[in-house]
C-alpha cells in the first residue's frame, strides 16, 4: 500500500510538470500567433494607407474590384511568408500593387509604386522573382 501510494504521488507530480509544461508551451505559442497578428495588422493597414494614395488617380468602380484582387494577394502573401522583411516586404508589396493594377488595364508605373511605397526601383525589380515563387502554383501565377 505505501508503494501504490508513493507510486500515485509520483505519478501526480509527473502529471503536474506535464501541466505546467504545457501552459508554458501553450503560452508561448499565444505570444508567437499575437506577435503574427500584430505584423499581419501593420501589413493590411500599411497597404490599405498606400492604396488611399492610389485611389485618387481612377474610377472609384474599377479600382474597388481591383483593389479586392491587391489585398487578397497581399493577404495570401503575409500567411504564407512571415518572415517577410525590410527590402523585400516593400518590394513584393509593390509588385502585389503594380500586377493587378497593370492585369486590368489601370494605368500605372512602377516608378508611381516605388515612390509611394517608399522602395527603390532597383529593390523592386530584384524581388520579382519572389513573387513568382510564392504564387506559383495558384490562382495569382
Amino acid at each position: 500500500e505505501k508503494t501504490n501510494k508513493l507510486l500515485n504521488e509520483t505519478q501526480q507530480k509527473f502529471q503536474d510538470l506535464i501541466n505546467e509544461r504545457r501552459k508554458l508551451i501553450e503560452n508561448d505559442v499565444i505570444k508567437e500567433n499575437l506577435s503574427n497578428l500584430d505584423e499581419f495588422e501593420d501589413g493590411i493597414r500599411n497597404l490599405n494607407e498606400i492604396l488611399d494614395k492610389l485611389r485618387i488617380y481612377y474610377n472609384p468602380v474599377l479600382f474597388e474590384r481591383v483593389e479586392k484582387e491587391i489585398i487578397s494577394m497581399w493577404y495570401n502573401v503575409l500567411i504564407s511568408n512571415k518572415t517577410l522583411m525590410g527590402k523585400e516586404r516593400k518590394a513584393i508589396l509593390a509588385w502585389v500593387i503594380y500586377y493587378p493594377m497593370v492585369y486590368n488595364n489601370l494605368n500605372v508605373s512602377i516608378q508611381r509604386i516605388s515612390s509611394i511605397t517608399d522602395t527603390f526601383i532597383g529593390d523592386i525589380y530584384s524581388y520579382n522573382f519572389r513573387l513568382k515563387d510564392i504564387f506559383k502554383g495558384t490562382t495569382f501565377e
